[in-house]
């Protein structure tokens, strides 16, 4: 005898059905969900913008066959992949990749790696004001 799931379960599973929907009709290597985490991921690679990764879905969205269900900026890219429970996180790193800064240990009073000693921030002077940067995120 064959159940339905509960409806935490079905709307998990319809949600990732959507995801799974090519992007158009005879697209047969990419859903919106792949095409969300390739360009999400480029954008963090490369430290992209937000308004240089609207514009370049933007052109992808235009350049595809007409009624493909290509986002059209990062809020719905992001929008999309968190549906399904899935996020990014940004934390700070030594440099040197010797530590994350992540938990317990990503109080801001730490300033520098417990292995190389390296400093966690780059401190910047703009307009008289001295403002602290990660030197390195993950």
């Amino acid at each position: 005898m064959e159940e339905n799931p509960n409806p935490e379960a079905q709307k998990f599973f319809d949600m990732l059905a959507i995801a799974q929907a090519p992007l158009w009709e005879g697209c047969e290597h990419h859903s919106e969900l792949s095409a969300s985490l390739v360009c999400l991921n480029l954008k963090f690679d490369y430290n992209m913008s937000e308004g240089c990764f609207n514009r370049m879905v933007q052109l992808m969205g235009v350049t595809m066959p007409k009624n493909n269900t290509m986002f059209c900026n990062f809020y719905q890219a992001k929008r999309s992949v968190q549906k399904l429970g899935l996020s990014c996180l940004k934390n700070d790193c030594c440099p040197n990749e010797c530590m994350l800064y992540y938990k317990e240990i990503s109080d801001k009073s730490i300033t520098n790696c417990f292995f190389c000693k390296s400093d966690r921030y780059l401190t910047v002077n703009r307009r008289e004001i001295e403002k602290k940067f990660p030197v390195k995120k993950m």
